[in-house]
């Protein structure tokens, strides 16, 4: 049975728990508790929009500085070999890769 109780799939993040605490208030005491459950609801789909939009502005912001970096290396290096060129952009989208992975 301890098993059961011990399944890290129990554990509750913090918006989670105060999802599930409005929730059982409003099933305990009743429909006058349901904005409770329904303001905490909102904000939670609330932030998960802005956090997943602005990520979207974070890869713009990535990518630019991807697109600078390759920009400034040609006009540094304007006699550069193909095989240099090559290297450096593939540093550029590493880096670009990185960044978006940690997102």
């Amino acid at each position: 049975m301890s098993e059961i109780v011990d399944l890290p799939s129990w554990k509750l993040g913090t918006g989670d728990l105060i999802q599930q605490i409005a929730a059982l208030i409003w099933l305990n005491k009743g429909d006058e508790h349901k904005d409770l459950y329904k303001k905490v609801t909102g904000a939670r789909v609330a932030y998960e929009l802005y956090t997943r939009l602005s990520a979207n502005s974070s890869i713009e912001v990535f990518q630019n500085q991807c697109i600078s970096g390759i920009v400034d290396y040609i006009k540094k290096n304007p006699k550069a070999s193909e095989a240099e060129l090559t290297k450096e952009v593939e540093k550029h989208v590493k880096i670009f890769k990185e960044n978006i992975e940690r997102l």
